[in-house]
C-alpha cells in the first residue's frame, strides 16, 4: 500500500506502528471468527490503511478483499495466495491438484489458518519483504514458476523452525 511504501521509504516501520496496526488486523480477524467466517486470504495486500502517513500516529487499518472468505460451515474451499497459506492449506491444494479425479480437496476451514497468514505478513513486513520459511522475496509471478513454486510449498511444508532473529530486525 502506498502508507507502507512511505513507512519503508522513510524507513519509520517501529514496533509501536506496526503493533497498533497488527491489533486491528487481529481484531477484524477476531470479529470474523466469531461469526463462524474464515478469510482465506490474509496478506500485506488485504490490510489498508484508511489515513495517510503521520509521524507517531497509528493509521486506521481495515481488512478488505472477502473473495476466499467461507462460512465455515460451507462446503466449497477457496484458496487465497499461496504465499500466505498455512501448512495443511498447502497440503490441501497439492491433494487437489494430484487428485486424479479433480475432487474437491478436503480442507477444514480453520481461523489458525488466519492467524499463520497475519504472521507471514508480520513477518514479511519486519523483514523487508521476505516470506518466512523461504527468506527471500517471492513475487506473486513466481507461482506460475513451477521450480520456485515447489520450493515454496516444500519450505512451508517443512518441519524447520522459522528463523525470526536472522531475518527481522530488531527481534
Amino acid at each position: 500500500s502506498r502508507y507502507l511504501k512511505v513507512v519503508s521509504e522513510q524507513d519509520v516501520l517501529t514496533e509501536n506502528l506496526l503493533a497498533g496496526i497488527m491489533k486491528q488486523a487481529l481484531a477484524a480477524l477476531a470479529f470474523l471468527h466469531g461469526e463462524d467466517c474464515v478469510h482465506n486470504d490474509v496478506k500485506p495486500d488485504n490490510i489498508l490503511c484508511l489515513t495517510e502517513y503521520q509521524p507517531g500516529k497509528i493509521p486506521r487499518v481495515v481488512l478488505t478483499d472477502y473473495g476466499c472468505a467461507r462460512l465455515r460451515a460451507e462446503a466449497e474451499f477457496k484458496f487465497g495466495d499461496p504465499r500466505y497459506q498455512a501448512p495443511e492449506n498447502v497440503r490441501a491444494q497439492i491433494d487437489f491438484v494430484n487428485s486424479p479425479d479433480g475432487q474437491e480437496p478436503e480442507v477444514e476451514m480453520r481461523p489458525k489458518g488466519d492467524v499463520w497468514s497475519l504472521g507471514v505478513t508480520l513477518f514479511e513486513l519486519l523483514s523487508g519483504g521476505k516470506i518466512p520459511v523461504y527468506y527471500d522475496a517471492f513475487p506473486l509471478q513466481h507461482v506460475l514458476d513451477d521450480a520456485k513454486y515447489g520450493a515454496l510449498q516444500k519450505s512451508i511444508l517443512a518441519d524447520d523452525v522459522i528463523d525470526v532473529k536472522t531475518y527481522c530486525k530488531g527481534a
